[in-house]
C-alpha cells in the first residue's frame, strides 16, 4: 500500500480531540448489534496457538493460558488476562492480553507491546486520527509537525511521547496507544482492536443492569 500524503496536508489526515464513533443503533438489546458484526481479520501472528477474531463466540476460543480477571453487570461482560502467550504482533513481542467479551462474543482485545509499531499501522493502514493525551503533547501539536518522512516512509515525530493513533472501519476501530509512564518501563505500547459499538453497548449494558 502506497502512503499518499505529505506533512503539509495533514489537515484531512490527523484528526485533533476525542475520536467519536458514529452509530445509530438504538436497542437496549445487544443481540442486534452483535449479528451485524464479521469476522475480521488482523496482526496478530501464531493463530495455530490462539486466534482472537473480533465477533467470536466465546466457546470457540482456546482460553486454557487465561485468567479470569472478573465477570459483572449480571455476567453479561467478562474479562480474560494473559501473561503466559508466544503471540507476536508485527514481530513485536506481546507481554499481555486482556479480552473483552460482551454476552459472550469478543468485543475487544488489548494487547501490551515490548516495541513501538506506531510506523508499521501509519505506512499500510494510512488515514487516521490523532490524540494527544496529555498537555505536553497538545502543545507539541500546535507547534511541531506530527509526521516526518525517513526514506519512502512515514514516522510519529520522536517528540510525541503520550499520544494516541485510531483507524475506523466498517466492523471494527483499531486503536494505537503510546504512552510515556512514571513505571520502570519507560513507554507503554498498546495495540488495541474493538468492535465499532464496543464502547456504546458496554455503556447500555451498565445502565440497564444498574438500574434493574
Amino acid at each position: 500500500m502506497t502512503l499518499k500524503l505529505s506533512i503539509t496536508s495533514l489537515s484531512f489526515l490527523i484528526l485533533f480531540g476525542s475520536c467519536n464513533q458514529h452509530s445509530n443503533f438504538n436497542s437496549n438489546s445487544t443481540t442486534a448489534l452483535i449479528d451485524t458484526f464479521k469476522r475480521t481479520s488482523n496482526f496478530i501472528s501464531n493463530k495455530s496457538t490462539f486466534d482472537f477474531s473480533l465477533a467470536t463466540n466465546i466457546e470457540s476460543i482456546d482460553l486454557s493460558q487465561f485468567d479470569l480477571y472478573g465477570k459483572f453487570f449480571n455476567d453479561r461482560i467478562q474479562f480474560y488476562t494473559s501473561n503466559n502467550t508466544r503471540t507476536n504482533i508485527l514481530n513485536a513481542n506481546v507481554e499481555h492480553i486482556t479480552l473483552y467479551f460482551i454476552d459472550g462474543v469478543l468485543a475487544k482485545s488489548k494487547y501490551i507491546l515490548s516495541d513501538n509499531i506506531s510506523s508499521h499501522l501509519i505506512n499500510t493502514k494510512g488515514k487516521f486520527k490523532f490524540k494527544a493525551l496529555n498537555w505536553k503533547n497538545k502543545n507539541l501539536a500546535q507547534n511541531e509537525s506530527i509526521l516526518y518522512k525517513e526514506g519512502q516512509k512515514y514516522q510519529i515525530n520522536g517528540k510525541f511521547d503520550n499520544y494516541q493513533l485510531k483507524w475506523i472501519s466498517d466492523s471494527k476501530d483499531i486503536i494505537y496507544t503510546n504512552k510515556d509512564s512514571f513505571e520502570l518501563q519507560p513507554n507503554n505500547y498498546v495495540y488495541s482492536e474493538e468492535l465499532n459499538h464496543y464502547k456504546k453497548v458496554f455503556l447500555q449494558i451498565q445502565h440497564i443492569e444498574e438500574s434493574m
